[in-house]
């Protein structure tokens, strides 16, 4: 609902960015990486141990909120009909991989319920082509090598 939009926006994706340039003050030699790259540093040596996890927490939410933002629409301006919304190629992808959209969204929706506490769930692309749902907890992403398979 737009209370929940607004204060994700407003409070928490802004504490996030706030508090990642607050870390990134500590570690100059950050400040030259774009967000993508920043993600998958963490948990390199790329990052300096005293700014670890503030990077991890405060730039995982970041980007994870900034994911939401572009992918997020109001139900009244979304083409819900599956054939005209998805490409063939992506149709195609979820019928092999799943089944159907109805599977997928089931698998999709069962994943997101094994999340502990605060966590994300993803629809992504494996290595091979295929497409994969993964989970992470808190606000790290499929960027940080962290998530679990669950296809």
């Amino acid at each position: 609902d737009k209370e929940t939009m607004e204060i994700h926006y407003n409070r928490h994706h802004q504490t996030y960015v706030t508090n990642l340039i607050k870390a990134l003050e500590k570690a100059p030699e950050l400040k030259e990486m774009d967000l993508n790259e920043l993600q998958r540093a963490v948990g390199t040596k790329r990052v300096p141990k005293e700014v670890q996890a503030a990077v991890r927490n405060h730039g995982g939410g970041h980007w994870n909120h900034s994911f939401f933002w572009k992918v997020m629409a109001p139900s009244k301006s979304q083409d819900t009909d599956y054939g005209k919304s998805a490409s063939p190629e992506l149709k195609a992808a979820i019928d092999k991989t799943f089944g159907s959209k109805d599977d997928l969204e089931k698998k999709f929706g069962d994943a997101a319920l094994t999340v502990f506490g605060s966590g994300w769930t993803w629809l992504g692309v494996d290595p091979q082509g295929g497409l994969v749902i993964t989970t992470t907890p808190n606000q790290d992403n499929p960027l940080m090598e962290a998530a679990v398979s669950q296809s």
